[in-house]
């Protein structure tokens, strides 16, 4: 299990850097009803990313076990798109908007979920790498009580971008409208080499590791 871990906490902890699914939160819990709003928000995302888990891992379970080549061939067909990714946004960034504060924020909770399924669902980066550790669950062998609790976990830490906030809105009086927003700034003006930097250093590392397992 500690192996697993190793393993797939890394990548979980790198599909959830997402600033689109942050800057979406952060627009929610610093607008009206933020605790309503920020959780079918939250809500959206999970439900997304729960339907990948499922599908992955009912696939994964007799496709991956003891196929080292498939195993090796999810690792650098990944690899080789988070690289594509990484290396348009070095090469082709994206222009920014000249007032981010005017994008319009979900004013209802069924807007609020309907935005986190989305976010979720465009978040290419976030896939090729949680994918990849549902990969690796699902073939590790473990007994059925370990697999869904190292399931569970993965999926807790790639949606760290869209609880942590709410509950720092939560918990800490005044995070809303001071540091949770300075830190949206950073992550908006920084989008670009954070794609470049998981694109690029995640993609050449499963395309090691797949090559590697061949």
């Amino acid at each position: 299990m500690s192996t697993l871990i190793i393993q797939t906490v890394p990548l979980a902890l790198a599909a959830a850097i997402s600033p689109v699914l942050f800057l979406l939160q952060l627009n929610t819990v610093t607008g009206s009803r933020p605790i309503a709003r920020g959780s079918a928000l939250t809500a959206g995302a999970a439900l997304v990313l729960i339907a990948v888990s499922t599908v992955a891992v009912a696939l994964g379970v007799t496709a991956l076990s003891g196929n080292a080549s498939l195993q090796a061939a999810v690792k650098i067909g990944f690899g080789a798109l988070l690289l594509a990714l990484g290396l348009r946004a070095l090469l082709h960034p994206k222009q920014q908007k000249a007032d981010a504060g005017a994008d319009p924020k979900p004013t209802s909770v069924g807007r609020s979920f309907l935005a986190g399924s989305a976010g979720m669902a465009s978040n290419i980066t976030t896939f090729a790498l949680y994918i990849p550790a549902l990969a690796l669950i699902a073939d590790s062998e473990l007994p059925l009580g370990q697999v869904g609790l190292a399931a569970l976990m993965i999926l807790v830490i790639t949606l760290t971008v869209a609880w942590v906030p709410l509950a720092i809105a939560v918990a800490v009086p005044g995070a809303s409208s001071s540091w949770l927003p300075r830190f949206g700034a950073w992550m908006t003006r920084n989008d670009r080499w954070i794609q470049v930097t998981l694109g690029v250093g995640f993609g050449l590392l499963l395309i090691v590791k797949g090559i590697g397992a061949l």
